[in-house]
């Protein structure tokens, strides 16, 4: 059990750490320590240090063994009580979307994801010294390497806990694990705390949707995006518009679905979800095994992948080529029969899993004289000028294109009303990007629909 004071310099520790590792605002810092000092009842804080040891030993781990010790919380509701503390010192939703949108708009959408990311890590949403203990290894087989996890991060309940489960309520709320409502929610012990998520609002095919990063992080970078509104997954032609239109605001992940069949698909088939992520996955490494061409459209790549499970890869440079081809492979195959083969499309109910992935691919070419300093862009991007070149030069200006509730005009607005954006720097974008409101880019895109059946 902590003394007084031991307790006092823990908490101000843990402002120092959130000043360090979680974006809190020099603003805001009294004001959070004096929400702790009276969450913990203490009556003054102690100065804090620029130093500090190992945050989860040394720091969060003490504050709540404490609130153990003194009777405050039960074993069993030690990770429910450690959320709460770090959600009083993790930056508030408004908070987290404005800065986003300024990295986003200053820097480019794989700094502002980064960012996103390393937070999650530091406020233990993404709890790593879990995850950690996870199992994984590659296993070279005959065709490609399959990489194998297994997931030991998930909490496991002890049998306390789930008896005390069974005597909750039953609410509802959140309707599941996916809903935006889980923003904030303090949680139980039949529903986890998720006062440290932080969600991003996007679009997808006209549609409010939100992009989170997964607690349990199977692979690098592992995102989540899930609809705004709590329905049934589905795998449709409207998938792979959505998808595509993800690619596009964020290229550097590649993103897709489980089949929407409770056999084959995912853990949570209530909510509509695509999960993606960094990682270059073994399949999308494999050549073909066989190609084809279509009369439809002639400049779209076809074919079948070398892997163990069958795999149809759609490639091409015009989006709607490929999503009009993908949804032909779709519509065939979830109406396809063959009874020689035992192959049922459906009996009371439709049998045939479909496992879509999208992810983009840039070539670029030369820019333009009057902007020969950009490097790797999609289109519609606004690349920085000469002028800035030596401030951003490489960095995607702006990420969101078509597909965004925060357009690439709607980020430079806010960060130019915020005052993050300096007067030059408006000026010119306003001379050059949004006047014309074109780009300048010129870049050879690859879109590429994976489908797995």
């Amino acid at each position: 059990m902590l003394t007084e004071d031991e307790l006092r310099v823990k908490v101000s520790e843990l402002v120092a750490y959130a000043r360090d590792h979680i974006s809190m605002n020099a603003e805001n810092r009294i004001y959070i320590t004096n929400i702790l000092l009276d969450f913990f009842n203490l009556t003054y804080p102690a100065p804090v240090p620029e130093k500090y040891g190992d945050f989860q030993t040394e720091i969060i781990d003490p504050i709540v063994q404490h609130a153990v010790d003194t009777g405050r919380i039960k074993p069993e509701e030690a990770l429910l009580f450690e959320t709460k503390v770090l959600g009083i010192v993790t930056p508030t939703p408004a908070e987290i979307i404005s800065e986003f949108d300024s990295i986003a708009g200053n820097k480019g959408v794989q700094d502002a994801t980064t960012w996103l990311f390393e937070l999650s890590k530091a406020n233990n949403y993404i709890r790593m010294p879990d995850i950690r203990k996870n199992i994984k290894w590659s296993h070279e087989g005959s065709i490609g390497n399959i990489d194998i996890t297994i997931n030991l991060s998930k909490p496991e309940k002890d049998p306390k806990a789930i008896a005390a489960a069974k005597l909750l309520p039953k609410t509802g709320y959140p309707a599941c694990m996916l809903c935006p409502e889980n923003v904030g929610f303090a949680g139980n012990l039949n529903h986890p705390a998720r006062q440290t998520l932080r969600t991003i609002p996007i679009e997808l095919d006209g549609e409010p949707w939100e992009l989170q990063y997964s607690p349990y992080q199977y692979y690098t970078e592992h995102v989540i995006a899930f609809s705004s509104e709590h329905r049934p997954m589905a795998v449709t032609d409207a998938a792979f518009r959505r998808l595509l239109d993800f690619v596009d605001l964020f290229p550097h992940y590649f993103i897709g679905s489980n089949a929407a069949l409770p056999i084959v698909g995912g853990s949570i088939l209530t909510h509509d979800h695509y999960q993606g992520g960094a990682k270059v996955l073994p399949m999308m490494t494999r050549d073909y095994r066989r190609t084809y061409k279509c009369v439809q459209y002639p400049d779209v790549e076809i074919g079948i992948l070398d892997w163990y499970n069958s795999v149809v890869r759609v490639k091409g440079r015009d989006r709607e080529g490929v999503y009009n081809m993908a949804k032909r492979v779709l519509d065939t195959w979830f109406n396809w029969t063959d009874e020689d083969s035992d192959v049922i499309c459906r009996t009371d109910e439709r049998h045939h899993p479909y496992l879509p992935q999208q992810r983009r691919r840039i070539r670029v070419r030369p820019y333009s004289a009057q902007q020969p300093h950009g490097r790797q862009a999609p289109l519609r991007n606004f690349p920085p000028r000469r002028e800035y070149a030596q401030h951003q030069k490489g960095r995607h200006r702006h990420h969101r294109g078509y597909g965004s509730v925060h357009s690439a005009r709607q980020i430079e607005e806010r960060a130019c009303r915020s005052g993050k954006i300096s007067d030059g720097r408006k000026r010119a974008r306003s001379e050059s990007a949004f006047r014309s409101g074109k780009s300048h880019v010129q870049a050879r895109t690859d879109d590429t629909a994976t489908c797995q059946r």
